[in-house]
């Protein structure tokens, strides 16, 4: 018996006949009836993947840099075991040639197997984004022994708050990207069951969306703990805005100094954060969270997506390994007009932002700087050189305050090989 695909090319074939016979619309409706039966998946097949590659030639970011025709030709028709698939990976990446003030990924997971099944493209982006960390030889550390933290409270003078963040992904269920309604549902039921049992400082209340009003979110979104729905091209064409605002909820603590974000770019979005400058404590309790946190994930027969060559597994392979962001906003009147100042922070491996997020321009003197790196150095060693990286900063800063100059300091290595 002929197969589908063949009675496809078949038909096809009889169709393209009728219409070279003067048959017109009666060819064309013969056409498309007989198509309609054919799955788009055989559909796909009729072309070479090379009628499928996009076009990548005004593109800036880590994805397009990677991709190849052969590559592109090796992946086109794999999926994962959820049905997740290259071009799904990289949608994002194609609807977003680049952006203002970052080289983005542009690509995402919608698994936890996308790492391997396309491991092809994946690895070089990995490498690429996490300065030549390579994932099939190397392993990452982890260490959430925050007593190992050392000189962890700025001068508040110019530190103004800080922040640590991470993410994680419970394992067996789909990303955002990929998830379906009743996955997203899942990750909300298993998280805000796990979260009630924090107890002490960390106690605390869920607050789903669905059940807020207008006015109480907008509060806790221009308070900084909240996030917003996803306008950011970044994200929605990375399919994370999808049936906004189901399952999605903010967790805290009574004193809103630990917050948990429920399905917004990764399953969860684990925060400690304060006014001023005691990062060490904010550390401490991040880490003291997180441990509490998976327990009682674990005590419910879940567990964190995680392996010792990616470490913690997220949505974008920039937030990998410890997908940890540790951040301060501080104030750096004449050190941000210095043409030095751009180096200095590449050579400390800090990135800047404004104080508004990932998509904002830096405003007046007041910036939000962080580390640069996720994977290939633990959480201890990434807060540390933040810690070590904003002092630098500061005495810089009140050395252009005396008239004084100010040296650029030898790049940091990101990993030990």
């Amino acid at each position: 018996m002929a197969s589908t695909f063949t009675k496809m090319i078949s038909g096809r074939t009889a169709g393209l006949l009728l219409a070279s016979l003067g048959a017109g619309a009666a060819a064309t409706g013969y056409l498309m009836s007989d198509s309609a039966t054919i799955s788009a998946e055989a559909r796909k097949k009729l072309y070479p993947p090379s009628a499928d590659f996009p076009d990548l030639r005004k593109h800036n970011n880590c994805m397009a840099s990677a991709l190849t025709p052969a590559i592109y030709a090796t992946l086109r028709d794999r999926t994962t075991p959820n049905n997740w698939t290259l071009d799904q990976c990289i949608q994002t990446g194609v609807d977003n040639p680049g952006h203002p003030f970052i080289k983005t990924v542009g690509m995402v997971a919608g698994d936890e197997e996308s790492y391997e099944v396309f491991a092809e493209i994946f690895d070089p982006v990995i490498k690429d984004r996490h300065n030549g960390y390579d994932p099939r030889t190397m392993k990452h550390p982890t260490d959430l022994e925050a007593s190992k933290l050392t000189s962890g409270i700025f001068d508040e003078k110019y530190v103004l708050s800080s922040r640590v963040r991470t993410g994680r992904s419970i394992r067996g269920l789909s990303l955002p990207p990929a998830c379906s309604r009743a996955e997203r549902r899942e990750v909300e039921r298993v998280v805000v069951q796990a979260l009630a049992g924090l107890k002490g400082d960390l106690s605390g209340c869920y607050y789903s969306l669905t059940d807020m009003t207008e006015q109480e979110q907008q509060r806790l979104i221009d308070d900084h703990f909240l996030f917003d729905k996803p306008v950011s091209p970044l994200l929605t064409c990375a399919f994370m805005a999808r049936d906004w605002p189901d399952a999605r909820g903010i967790w805290h603590n009574n004193d809103k100094t630990f917050l948990i974000w429920v399905n917004e770019e990764d399953h969860t979005r684990v925060i400690s954060m304060e006014k001023g400058g005691n990062m060490k404590r904010v550390f401490e309790r991040f880490c003291k969270g997180l441990k509490q946190v998976e327990h009682l994930i674990q005590e419910r027969g879940w567990e964190f997506m995680w392996n010792e060559r990616l470490g913690y597994v997220l949505t974008c392979p920039s937030n990998l390994g410890t997908g940890l962001r540790a951040g301060v906003h501080v104030r750096l009147p004449k050190l941000s007009q210095d043409p030095r100042f751009g180096k200095i922070l590449d050579n400390l491996r800090l990135q800047k932002r404004g104080t508004g997020g990932v998509d904002t321009a830096a405003v007046g003197d007041t910036f939000d700087i962080s580390n640069n790196d996720r994977l290939g150095k633990s959480e201890v060693e990434l807060v540390q050189m933040v810690v070590d990286g904003v002092n630098y900063l500061i005495e810089c800063e009140k050395r252009l305050e005396k008239g004084q100059d100010i040296k650029i300091p030898s790049p940091i290595a990101q990993f030990r090989k």
